[in-house]
Formats: C-alpha cells, sequence, structure tokens
C-alpha cells in the first residue's frame, strides 16, 4: 500500500474512532454511525501503530481500564486470579 491513501482514516472510521464525513460503511453487518459506535466496539478491535498504554499497568489493568472507558464490562474469571498483583517497577537510568 501507499502513503497518502487515507488508510489510517479508514480504520479509525470502521474503529468507530472517529465520524465519517460522507458515504457509509457496515462493519460486521452494523452500519458505522454514532448510534451503532458501542456494537461495533464490543465486536471489534483495533491496535493502532502507537497504542498508547500505560506502561506502569499490567496487560490486564490496561484492557480492564479501555474496556471501562468503552462501556464494556470489566474482566472476570481468570483475569481477576491476578488481581492486585503488581509487575516488579523498572530502574531508570
Amino acid at each position: 500500500m501507499r502513503t497518502g491513501t487515507d488508510k489510517t482514516t479508514t480504520v479509525r472510521i470502521l474503529g468507530t474512532l472517529i465520524a465519517p464525513t460522507s458515504g457509509s460503511a457496515t462493519v460486521a453487518g452494523i452500519p458505522v454511525g454514532s448510534a451503532s459506535a458501542a456494537e461495533i466496539r464490543q465486536r471489534i478491535s483495533v491496535m493502532p501503530e502507537s497504542p498508547g498504554l500505560y506502561q506502569r499497568l499490567t496487560v490486564t489493568e490496561n484492557l480492564d481500564y479501555f474496556a471501562r472507558l468503552y462501556g464494556l464490562p470489566a474482566a472476570g474469571g481468570a483475569h481477576q486470579r491476578g488481581a492486585g498483583r503488581r509487575r516488579p517497577q523498572r530502574s531508570r537510568a
């Protein structure tokens, strides 16, 4: 793929991260739009080049945090077994 072909914009629209300015699209049979954004987000995942995760949180803590931002339930079951455990802090030189 070439640069400047709006790939990033297309992925952001399909992932409901930004609203389309014209046209229409569907994701998993659901029309893209503000009314259906939550339903689409519950069915797909988008991993940007720079994910913007919080380095001080564990993987599970990051997943829980962002799930709650999108109105999804907190992780349950096996994910909770490690709750409260913190990974060792890295020393910064």
